[in-house]
């Protein structure tokens, strides 16, 4: 008789790559192909979280680098928003993820997920 186990993974599933999504998605659903009870860990410290941090000094300072900066940016950011829904709805429909989101190692240790 064997008993059904629950694992849990941890991995970069997060990261808005089409590698790290498959991988995710392949281990979670050939484990529970076993038999097995599958959660990953909602893990994604502060170093992994693309943050908008605005132009530099130099950028700043001359109106026509500020122009062309802000003519290649927003087209670009506006592109890569729908790419970037595209990976959030692939994440919260087919992966199952923990509830509770891990931003450090130290929240990992203070409230570790229960397998």
């Amino acid at each position: 008789m064997s008993t059904r186990k629950k694992i849990m993974t941890i991995t970069c599933h997060d990261v808005y790559n089409f590698g790290a999504s498959l991988q995710a998605y392949a281990l979670m659903r050939y484990l529970q192909d076993l038999g097995n009870e599958v959660e990953i860990v909602d893990y994604k410290p502060d170093y992994m979280v693309y943050r908008v941090t605005g132009i530099g000094k130099k950028w700043k300072k001359n109106i026509i680098l500020k122009l062309l900066y802000y003519t290649y940016i927003i087209p670009l950011r506006l592109m890569l928003r729908s790419r970037r829904k595209k990976f959030d709805d692939f994440t919260r429909n087919e992966l199952r993820t923990t509830r509770r989101k891990y931003n450090s190692y130290n929240e990992l240790q203070e409230f570790p997920p229960e397998a």
